[in-house]
Protein backbone atom coordinates (compact mmCIF):
# COMPACT_ATOMS: atom_id res chain seq x y z
CA UNK A 1 0.00 0.00 0.00
CA UNK A 2 1.72 3.34 -0.51
CA UNK A 3 1.69 6.21 1.70
CA UNK A 4 0.25 9.52 1.30
CA UNK A 5 1.26 12.78 2.76
CA UNK A 6 -1.39 13.91 4.80
CA UNK A 7 -1.89 17.49 6.25
CA UNK A 8 1.73 18.24 6.11
CA UNK A 9 2.80 15.32 7.41
CA UNK A 10 4.27 11.92 6.10
CA UNK A 11 1.36 10.49 6.53
CA UNK A 12 -2.43 10.37 8.59
CA UNK A 13 -0.79 7.92 11.64
CA UNK A 14 1.92 10.94 11.82
CA UNK A 15 -0.01 13.45 11.58
CA UNK A 16 -2.64 12.12 13.96
CA UNK A 17 -0.36 11.76 16.88
CA UNK A 18 1.47 14.91 16.51
CA UNK A 19 -2.05 16.55 16.44
CA UNK A 20 -2.85 14.83 20.08
CA UNK A 21 0.20 16.30 21.38
CA UNK A 22 -0.25 19.77 20.14
CA UNK A 23 -4.17 19.50 21.49
CA UNK A 24 -3.14 18.94 25.65
CA UNK A 25 -1.54 21.84 27.62
CA UNK A 26 0.48 18.73 29.97
CA UNK A 27 1.41 17.02 27.05
CA UNK A 28 2.50 20.03 24.70
CA UNK A 29 4.64 21.40 28.17
CA UNK A 30 6.17 17.93 28.15
CA UNK A 31 7.18 17.89 24.51
CA UNK A 32 9.12 21.11 24.99
CA UNK A 33 10.72 20.40 27.96
CA UNK A 34 11.69 17.47 26.18
CA UNK A 35 12.94 19.31 23.17
CA UNK A 36 14.68 21.49 25.62
CA UNK A 37 16.56 18.32 27.06
CA UNK A 38 17.53 17.07 23.67
CA UNK A 39 18.74 20.31 22.51
CA UNK A 40 20.72 20.63 25.57
CA UNK A 41 22.32 17.08 24.72
CA UNK A 42 23.35 18.23 21.77
CA UNK A 43 24.63 21.53 22.52
CA UNK A 44 26.56 19.48 25.27
CA UNK A 45 28.14 17.26 22.12
CA UNK A 46 26.54 14.19 23.77
CA UNK A 47 24.70 13.43 20.02
CA UNK A 48 24.88 14.04 16.64
CA UNK A 49 22.02 16.02 15.77
CA UNK A 50 19.67 17.60 17.94
CA UNK A 51 16.97 15.25 17.61
CA UNK A 52 18.81 12.31 18.53
CA UNK A 53 17.57 12.41 22.54
CA UNK A 54 14.07 13.59 21.77
CA UNK A 55 13.14 10.94 18.94
CA UNK A 56 14.36 8.13 21.26
CA UNK A 57 12.35 8.85 24.36
CA UNK A 58 9.90 9.53 21.91
CA UNK A 59 9.79 6.16 20.24
CA UNK A 60 10.15 4.68 24.34
CA UNK A 61 6.37 6.86 24.89
CA UNK A 62 5.22 5.20 21.96
CA UNK A 63 5.45 1.99 23.04
CA UNK A 64 4.40 2.51 26.45
CA UNK A 65 1.41 2.90 25.71
CA UNK A 66 1.22 -0.81 24.37
CA UNK A 67 1.82 -2.09 27.52
CA UNK A 68 -1.06 -4.19 29.38
CA UNK A 69 -2.86 -4.19 25.69
CA UNK A 70 -3.26 -7.83 24.08
CA UNK A 71 -5.02 -9.24 21.08
CA UNK A 72 -6.87 -7.30 18.32
CA UNK A 73 -6.51 -3.82 20.04
CA UNK A 74 -2.81 -4.12 20.60
CA UNK A 75 -1.84 -5.53 17.11
CA UNK A 76 -3.98 -2.59 15.73
CA UNK A 77 -2.58 -0.06 17.87
CA UNK A 78 0.89 -1.41 17.15
CA UNK A 79 0.36 -1.27 13.58
CA UNK A 80 -0.35 2.20 13.67
CA UNK A 81 2.42 3.19 15.64
CA UNK A 82 4.76 1.61 13.43
CA UNK A 83 3.96 4.43 10.82
CA UNK A 84 4.39 7.26 12.91
CA UNK A 85 7.55 9.15 11.43
CA UNK A 86 9.73 9.61 14.80
CA UNK A 87 12.01 11.75 13.36
CA UNK A 88 9.48 14.20 11.91
CA UNK A 89 8.18 14.76 14.91
CA UNK A 90 11.44 14.84 16.50
CA UNK A 91 12.78 17.15 14.49
CA UNK A 92 9.25 18.97 14.43
CA UNK A 93 9.38 19.52 18.43
CA UNK A 94 12.87 20.34 18.63
CA UNK A 95 11.63 23.56 16.29
CA UNK A 96 8.83 24.06 18.49
CA UNK A 97 11.32 24.54 21.46
CA UNK A 98 13.66 26.15 20.09
CA UNK A 99 10.72 29.15 19.50
CA UNK A 100 9.27 28.20 22.92
CA UNK A 101 10.26 29.12 26.66
CA UNK A 102 10.02 26.02 28.85
CA UNK A 103 6.42 25.78 30.02
CA UNK A 104 6.52 23.28 32.62
CA UNK A 105 9.21 20.56 33.75
CA UNK A 106 8.97 16.93 33.25
CA UNK A 107 11.45 14.10 33.68
CA UNK A 108 12.43 13.03 30.10
CA UNK A 109 10.39 9.56 29.25
CA UNK A 110 7.57 10.47 31.37
CA UNK A 111 5.15 11.11 29.36
CA UNK A 112 1.94 13.01 30.89
CA UNK A 113 -1.29 11.19 30.49
CA UNK A 114 -4.43 12.46 32.23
Amino acid sequence: MNKKEYNGWTNYETWLVNLWMENDSHVENYNVSLAHDSIEEYEKGKQKHDWFHYEDVFKEDLQELLEGMHGLPHDLLAAAISEVDTRAIAKHWIEKGRDTPPLASYPAGKAVQE
